[in-house]
């Protein structure tokens, strides 16, 4: 069926004014994009070292003003009683709206409340007790953001404790309680107003490299630099130590990075961190793992001769191994990423996911040190794996129609932290068991929010390609929605940019299918030719073929939904971005 011209649906970023045709009733409540702008955000989350709290940030905004603030809640973790949520009494369990899943809410105290700029929340044991590392604005006239520690019982007394002159980002504790770790912007190159002194107004730059802009972003003369700072006695840190003084890089690498880049050693004596120490950088994906003493000196690179992208160090809880995420492939930035384990005791390294045909994400070793856990793109979601040593096929862990981001296992029990979402509902927090994979939502920051919204409905459907393969495809229907009927919809079909970024079962605040729907559209997005979640070749088979069987495929999905009696062939539009 010709229904549109190619052309028209291969741009990917498209600008489409939607006039939303749907009368919505008073009586049947939906989601907005006044209401969107609502919702709460969670961030940063983390456990207590005793496994008995967490703590997590959750963004608002404003939009008459225009902005955003955080707030930080703590939350006791009973697991016990999560985990038997579902002996609750004759109405059964709570459930999460939007989810379904069970629900097993603790209350929540507000230990900061609506701070802009606040980020990098972690926990750190203490000599003197369990404490709260974040990063937030100092009281100066030009506010700077700064390393904050706070006792989550007397939040009030929160003390500042770095100075930097520049600010500091992506703040991170020692397992030791003896030190911490963030990043500085060091300025190293010259503008052309220093390098010519005769020339103050001038307003131009030298361009000798390639890296002289990313994509919105012009290079601002500095580079970001890995520091550590150790407590004293009294509580108060010395003076930070550049880790990468000599070094014109980055860490972590830019745009993307962030301090899931470098990691402390369990006993915090050194560093692991990623680097990109190569001749070309903008040529090349050859970022390296190096292990750093935490006072400076001599860096030992552990991944020689692999000219992929290796990141995101972790080290087992004995320290003896460090997994991380490994992609193969020179110069190709989608590759598949794999989980690499170096042993320090000999300096061997592992392919631990050999054969697996999914890429890993969110490393995170079981306390058990005879495993890791990961995160991967799986048929049009995002699940939690638990891989053993030594074994040929990773267990997987949650179901269900969710996107699962990893947060790491929970001491002293066989419960996992992790953040849930899906298309009708934005993150909250999740307790996994590992030993049978039942989940229970422990926040519901946004229940009120959703409770009495009419939902959309949520379909999976596979069509069939030009070359005979299945396209898995979402399809969101408004809530009114009844194929019974013999009304007309209007239709949208989502083109995912990126180009390797599997559409899932995520809450997007820039393309939200909810919302969509909500307003009465019936929205198409198909998991097209070059996203994971589907097998390397899947994902592969856009490289080399822009516009070619990727854009096949989003034709053939929109081409099979207008073949049903339900869809306006005369009200149709590509929606996208990239």
């Amino acid at each position: 069926m010709q229904f549109v011209r190619p052309f028209f649906l291969c741009q990917l970023a498209v600008f489409v004014t939607i006039t939303f045709v749907t009368t919505i009733h008073a009586k049947e409540p939906r989601l907005t994009a006044e209401k969107l702008l609502e919702l709460g955000r969670i961030g940063d989350a983390a456990v207590s070292p005793d496994g008995r709290q967490i703590a997590y940030m959750v963004t608002y905004y404003n939009l008459p003003e225009n902005s955003s603030t955080v707030s930080v809640y703590v939350q006791p973790l009973n697991t016990e009683s999560a985990l038997d949520s579902d002996k609750s009494g004759g109405s059964g369990p709570r459930r999460s709206t939007g989810f379904g899943t069970k629900l097993s809410t603790a209350p929540a105290t507000v230990l900061l409340k609506d701070v802009k700029g606040l980020n990098s929340l972690s926990w750190i044991k203490r000599p003197e007790g369990f404490r709260i590392l974040y990063v937030a604005p100092d009281q100066q006239p030009e506010p700077k953001p700064q390393a904050w520690i706070m006792d989550p019982a007397n939040p009030a007394q929160a003390k500042q404790l770095t100075s930097v002159s520049q600010g500091i980002s992506n703040l991170k504790p020692s397992p030791a309680g003896d030190a911490i770790a963030f990043t500085v912007n060091i300025k190293m190159d010259s503008t052309v107003n220093e390098l010519y002194a005769d020339l103050p107004k001038a307003d131009a730059r030298i361009i000798d490299s390639l890296m002289y802009r990313h994509w919105n972003q012009w290079h601002d003369f500095t580079y970001s630099h890995l520091h550590t700072a150790q407590f004293t006695s009294d509580g108060t840190l010395r003076a930070p130590v550049d880790l990468m003084a000599d070094l014109r890089a980055h860490c972590p690498l830019p745009p993307h990075g962030g301090s899931e880049q470098f990691t402390f050693s369990p006993d915090g004596s050194e560093i692991a961190a990623t680097l990109k120490l190569v001749d070309r950088p903008a040529e090349s994906t050859d970022s390296g793992i190096y292990l750093i003493p935490v006072l400076g000196g001599g860096r030992q690179l552990i991944s020689a001769n692999m000219p992929g992208y290796d990141m995101e160090p972790k080290y087992s809880p004995d320290g003896r191994k460090i997994a991380f995420q490994s992609m193969q492939r020179p110069g190709f930035e989608a590759d598949r990423n794999r989980i690499m384990v170096y042993d320090r005791s000999n300096g061997s390294l592992t392919e631990w996911t050999r054969g697996l045909d999914q890429t890993t994400h969110e490393t995170a070793w079981d306390y058990s040190q005879e495993a890791v856990y990961f995160a991967s793109e799986t048929r049009g979601t995002r699940q939690i794996y638990r891989l053993a040593e030594n074994s040929s096929q990773p267990e997987q862990l949650t179901q269900g129609w969710f996107d699962f981001s990893l947060v790491g296992p929970i001491a002293d029990s066989h419960l996992i932290l992790v953040k849930q979402q899906s298309i009708l509902r934005p993150t909250e927090l999740a307790v996994v068991d590992s030993r049978n994979g039942s989940l229970v939502t422990i926040t519901d920051i946004n229940g009120p929010q959703f409770e009495g919204l009419v939902m959309p409905q949520v379909e999976e459907r596979h069509f069939t390609a030009t070359d005979g393969k299945k396209i898995q495809s979402w399809i969101i229907l408004p809530p009114d929605f009844d194929a019974s009927q013999k009304k007309k919809w209007p239709m949208l079909t989502y083109c995912q940019g990126g180009p390797q970024g599997q559409i899932g079962q995520w809450f997007s605040y820039r393309w939200n299918f909810h919302l969509m729907a909500a307003n009465g559209y019936i929205v198409l997005a198909p998991n097209r030719r070059g996203l994971p979640g589907f097998g390397t070749q899947w994902n592969d088979q856009i490289s080399g073929d822009w516009g070619g069987q990727a854009m096949k495929d989003i034709l053939s999905a929109t081409d099979g939904m207008l073949t049903e009696s339900h869809v306006d062939p005369k009200r149709v539009a590509a929606v996208g971005a990239s």
